[in-house]
């Protein structure tokens, strides 16, 4: 069998439940439960969308009739705008082509089309400024139908206005612009309105509906085609019985549901597509009340939180959060990703929804939110009531774009000190959402998360930001400074370049943000004892920086040691002792400029010109026989064996050539050296006791006792100038220096006889002597009695 869509539908509050009621306007004494309150945050209408948003409405759509609020020059629109004039809404209602909000002082506004005067207002086909209806206060609850809407007031009470042909304002079947009273309403907690046909839920959760019953949708179990223009009860088998236990109610174009209380539903009226739960083969309307089931076991749904009651569909969500959708899918409303329709469908679970607080359903498309006000919606498009921006239908869910404003308050920062522990950040969102931080100075200070560390002095400004969060659009950020005092400074001993009497010396420094001197101190002696102190400078910055200073005037080829310090108001701090060489002068030294040496194997230190990179060594001056060395810096420390000349003289020369990168000569340099492999003799040694003094053989000052030696040497090239004494073979010796120099050399070769007499402190009767001449050659040892 082929069934034809109807083209007239309304919408139609949508009521979900939990299973105790929740009291959530304590003022107006309403009970209605906290889904309830949720159902009417969100609504469609024909081919529009509104949501409530922290008492603004926000809607998108179709505007032909001025039902998005916004003037006849705007006919459709692709994402939300706010209806103007709205601040205080507690709840909304989208009917077919108008709109009603309850306000926070109780009054009821419509806006849209007014054909049938379902605005309540005279005289005006249709308006897109909200306005209040006349004779409405006390409201809790409004229900937008397809030409008539219906509002909860004081005692629970019902008044409906707009088109009545169909009795569906409750009493008579004229167009009514003021409200009329439903006779026999009283204690009313929901309402929901169709389209030819209203339904509320009263005392003790029975329900009772009025206006057209042309499908069996007053539930009342009479036959199709009758109206009533006073309430009936609904009843929910053959025998009349009549249905208690509801908490909610939702009403479709001609067919309306209850859920009740133990989480189970009951639908009567039009159940072409089965979207009521029924099987239609059984027949395609209902005229009492029958629980919802699901088509795949005939079964009862037990475990409903919320539905909602679209033209020719229905929708529910359960307990895990899991909307489910059930009927026709012409328009791809049930989400499915398709738009197949099956006479024997199955209740789809939407995929892509996060979980959902409430669904709302409607001609042609579905649109659910979750408890962080995500807005998603799914089928017809074309008028843009999807809110995703575009008017292409969709089968599966979109996001409807965030447009409603959200801030952050974010309060003053408290001045801090550098080295202050890190702390927690604070701030809200309108919208519930987490707020989000970062530095924008972070050479002051860093965010990670919500927790903030101090780097720096300076002025730490932090940037609170909210991105869009479901119907919101990004919050403005707000920014907080706050300033960082300065704190103990931080250093750090950097590495040194140096030159043969001069050297750079460098280190890094954070003042922490206020006037703080820096020097250097360097000296000789490993501990820093007896430094010499650079010229202070003065540093203020709030980050590390390079400092660096040179002195001059050094020793050439010493080690000096050094370090960076830093003094502020706040302290002091020093860096790393850390220590440099200097170098030679340039040119040639053999042996660190030794004048005699006793072996030809020695040490050429060369230091060539800046440019430098090579140097070719060698015995003789013509560089016919040369090697070459790399230069490490301009300098390097060579190996090298010293060759007899041919004439046989002492001295040896060693010549050096520098070289450039590209092997082009710089400067040529020699330095010599006299070798002497000759031993001294030791010709004559005398000692005689001064006191009586005890300990080893020293070479401490004698005033009043010890040894005097007297020794008569020579030595035929460099001259003995060292007498070396010890008390036994297994005993330390002393080396004691000649206070005489040797005779002079009138023939390189023949002896130079040094005498002299040095002082010891001994005990001992017997020593050892001998005698060592400069280039380190050492005499025979020779015994020796202390008279």
């Amino acid at each position: 069998m082929l069934f034809l869509r109807r083209i007239v539908v309304s919408t139609l509050s949508l009521v979900a439940v939990c299973v105790a009621p929740i009291q959530v306007r304590a003022d107006s004494g309403e009970a209605l439960t906290s889904q309830q309150n949720a159902a009417g945050q969100l609504s469609l209408g024909g081919s529009f969308s509104c949501v409530l948003v922290s008492g603004a409405v926000y809607c998108w759509g179709d505007n032909h009739s001025a039902q998005l609020g916004q003037p006849s020059t705007v006919f459709s629109s692709a994402v939300p705008v706010a209806v103007p004039q709205i601040s205080t809404a507690t709840q909304i209602s989208a009917g077919e082509n108008h709109t009603c909000a309850v306000l926070a002082n109780g009054s009821v506004v419509c806006w849209g089309l007014n054909f049938n005067l379902q605005l309540g207002q005279v005289g005006v086909p249709k308006n897109a400024t909200p306005t209040a209806v006349a004779g409405i206060s006390g409201a809790t609850a409004v229900s937008s139908g397809s030409l008539h809407s219906c509002a909860i007031v004081a005692a629970g009470a019902v008044k409906c206005w707009g088109g009545g042909a169909s009795g569906q304002l409750g009493s008579g079947t004229s167009d009514s612009a003021t409200p009329i009273s439903v006779p026999g309403v009283s204690g009313a907690t929901a309402i929901s309105v169709g389209a030819e046909h209203s339904c509320a839920v009263v005392t003790n959760g029975g329900v009772k509906c009025w206006g057209s019953e042309t499908d069996g949708e007053l539930g009342n179990g009479l036959p199709d085609n009758e109206t009533q223009q006073g309430p009936v009860s609904v009843v929910y088998d053959s025998n009349g019985q009549v249905l208690t236990g509801a908490v909610g109610i939702t009403s479709s174009t001609n067919s309306s549901c209850a859920l009740m209380s133990n989480q189970h539903a009951y639908c009567w009226g039009s159940t072409m597509f089965n979207e009521l739960g029924n099987d239609p083969q059984v027949s395609p309307r209902i005229n009492s009340a029958k629980e919802f089931k699901s088509p795949e076991t005939w079964q009862a749904v037990t475990d409903i939180t919320h539905i909602s009651a679209g033209e020719y569909y229905t929708c529910i969500i359960r307990n895990n959060g899991v909307p489910y959708c059930l009927g026709d899918n012409l328009s791809g409303e049930l989400g499915d990703g398709t738009d197949n329709y099956s006479m024997f469908p199955t209740l789809q679970n939407i995929v892509g929804v996060p979980a959902a607080a409430v669904i709302t359903t409607s001609r042609g498309h579905t649109c659910s939110m979750s408890t962080q006000l995500a807005v998603m919606c799914w089928g017809t498009g074309n008028s843009g009531q999807i809110g995703n921006g575009s008017i292409d239908d969709s089968y599966t869910p979109v996001a409807v774009t965030g447009v409603a404003p959200q801030t952050i308050s974010f309060g003053a920062l408290a001045g801090k000190a550098l080295g202050d522990a890190p702390f927690t950040l604070s701030a809200t969102a309108s919208s519930g959402a987490a707020v989000s931080f970062s530095s924008s100075t972070t050479s002051v200070c860093t965010v990670s998360g919500v927790t903030i560390t101090l780097v720096g002095a300076g002025t730490c400004s932090i940037v609170a930001s909210r991105a869009p969060s479901g119907i919101y659009a990004a919050a403005t950020s707000v920014t907080q400074s706050f300033t960082v005092s300065g704190g103990k400074p931080v250093v750090s001993t950097g590495t040194a370049t140096t030159q043969s009497i001069k050297a750079t010396m460098r280190g890094t420094v954070n003042p922490g943000g206020i006037d703080t001197s820096v020097v250097f101190v360097y000296g000789k002696d490993s501990k820093l004892v007896g430094v010499t102190s650079t010229t202070a400078v003065t540093k203020t910055g709030t980050t590390s920086e390079e400092v660096s200073t040179v002195v001059s005037d050094l020793s050439t080829n010493t080690t000096y040691y050094y370090r960076i310090e830093a003094t502020n108001a706040l302290g002091k701090s020093v860096g790393d002792i850390i220590s440099f060489t200097t170098k030679r002068p340039e040119g040639v030294t053999i042996n660190d400029e030794d004048e005699f040496t006793k072996s030809t194997k020695v040490t050429v230190s060369v230091v060539g010109p800046t440019t430098a990179v090579s140097a070719l060594v060698s015995n003789d001056g013509s560089f016919r026989t040369t090697k070459t060395f790399d230069l490490v810096e301009g300098a390097a420390d060579i190996s090298w064996t010293l060759l007899a000349t041919r004439d046989g003289s002492y001295t040896k020369v060693v010549y050096v050539r520098f070289q450039s990168k590209f092997g082009t000569k710089l400067s040529d340099s020699t330095d010599d050296i006299i070798v002497d492999t000759s031993k001294p003799v030791l010709d004559s040694a005398s000692a005689k006791a001064s006191s009586a003094f005890s300990g080893a053989v020293s070479i401490a000052a004698v005033k009043a006792g010890g040894a005097k030696i007297t020794v008569k040497a020579k030595d035929s090239i460099s001259g003995a100038g060292f007498v070396e004494v010890r008390s036994a073979a297994n005993k330390k010796s002393t080396v004691v220096a000649f206070k005489k120099s040797p005779t002079k050399v009138k023939v390189m070769g023949m002896p130079r006889v040094t005498s002299d007499t040095v002082s010891v402190n001994t005990t001992a009767k017997r020593l050892q002597v001998r005698v060592l001449d400069k280039a380190g050659n050492a005499s025979s040892w020779s015994w020796l009695i202390v008279r």
